[in-house]
């Protein structure tokens, strides 16, 4: 058992003589050490272990890198694998004991919504991402996202191209990134008069400005007695009537708008010189 001893020595005969002496037992040293995970990213470093006694010196195999002095991990320099990690105390009955990691490649999460296409209205149904178990999502200038759900709300969102990131609370994960665009809505609100005369003003006729996000675009227009004189197939193309005669002429407009819904609208206007 551990404690201090004494004893002695004699010697008899002519010349009697003594020595005396003390044994101490010392216990062995009660080593612990613990890290804050058993599983890390090839990133970055692991925080430094928690260890009894201070003082002792780090060891394990080939393939980590770690500071032998504070047991700290280099994640990002060591290799992939399973590793043992084994402190040893500095004391005259020194003791060593061992703590488990794993090292694990980083993986790209995925983020994705039911479409790329939205109309501004109401909102977004929930993304499907990978892997489960939360993250925040952050969206692009202008666009309201639900930082812990990632459901867009359309119609305050701002129209136009985003992106939308989900960063997961797996550290394992890079985050991930989706693309949609928020369309611009059609205002049906055509004129019935256009003037082309060099002013600038009610000079065509087409879409409204600023232009809907539109599919499948057809423009027809048709003079008094039911003949086509102008279509196109370009949302960007209003009809210019420069050489038109002034009279009534009728349209139609067909095209599939940003929800996917088949639109027609048609109707007369005056060509007024």
């Amino acid at each position: 058992s551990t404690g201090r001893w004494a004893g002695s020595v004699r010697r008899g005969g002519l010349c009697p003589a003594s020595i005396t002496f003390v044994i101490s037992v010392l216990a062995v040293d009660a080593v612990s050490v613990r890290l804050a995970d058993s599983v890390f990213c090839q990133a970055g470093t692991t925080p430094v272990p928690a260890v009894l006694p201070a003082g002792g010196v780090f060891s394990s195999s080939a393939g980590l890198v770690f500071d032998p002095a504070t047991g700290v991990v280099d994640l990002s320099r060591s290799a992939i694998g399973q590793y043992v990690l084994r402190y040893t105390s500095a004391g005259p009955c020194s003791a060593a004991s061992d703590v488990r990691l794993r090292i694990v490649p980083r993986q790209p999460a995925a983020v994705a919504y039911a479409d790329s296409l939205f109309c501004p209205q109401g909102t977004s149904i929930l993304p499907t991402v990978q892997p489960r178990g939360g993250g925040i999502f952050t969206g692009s200038m202008g666009l309201l996202v639900d930082e812990s759900t990632g459901v867009i709300d359309l119609a305050a969102s701002a129209p136009g191209p985003h992106t939308v990131t989900f960063t997961s609370n797996n550290r394992c994960f890079d985050p991930a990134t989706a693309r949609l665009t928020i369309g611009v809505p059609l205002l049906p609100a055509f004129p019935n008069i256009i003037t082309p005369n060099a002013d600038g003003l009610n000079e065509t006729f087409g879409l409204p400005e600023p232009l809907p996000t539109v599919t499948a675009y057809e423009l027809l227009i048709f003079n008094r007695w039911g003949t086509r004189v102008y279509r196109t197939a370009a949302p960007t193309a209003p009809w210019a009537p420069s050489n038109a005669a002034a009279g009534t002429y009728h349209y139609l407009m067909r095209f599939t708008d940003c929800a996917g819904r088949a639109q027609q609208f048609k109707g007369w206007l005056e060509v007024v010189r």
